[in-house]
């Protein structure tokens, strides 16, 4: 093989395996920004819940009652931060599942 084929082949390998790498960051990239967005979200619907938490206690200690729309607001916040992406439980659970 002459030297002008032979470093046009080493050439393209370099090629494909820099661009192997590219892939992959990108890959790793773009997962790394998916889990930052779920921890966002995540702590947005912690943050909800705690304010509708203390809003809730404020008005059960300063007024002395029982505020069902509220109570339903926070239920529902609950449920939504219960159930959504890094939640404890349901994170182990998942890891469970999928070990086996």
């Amino acid at each position: 093989m002459d030297p002008i084929t032979q470093a046009s082949r080493q050439l393209e390998l370099l090629n494909r395996s820099m661009d192997d790498r590219s892939v992959e960051d990108a890959r790793r990239a773009a997962i790394a920004r998916d889990e930052e967005f779920a921890r966002l979200q995540f702590l947005a619907k912690a943050n909800q819940f705690v304010a509708l938490w203390g809003d809730f206690a404020s008005r059960l200690n300063e007024k002395q009652t029982f505020d069902v729309k509220l109570a339903k607001k926070l239920a529902k916040a609950f449920h939504e931060l219960e159930t959504s992406e890094g939640w404890p439980i349901r994170d182990q659970m998942a890891s469970t599942t999928h070990g086996k």
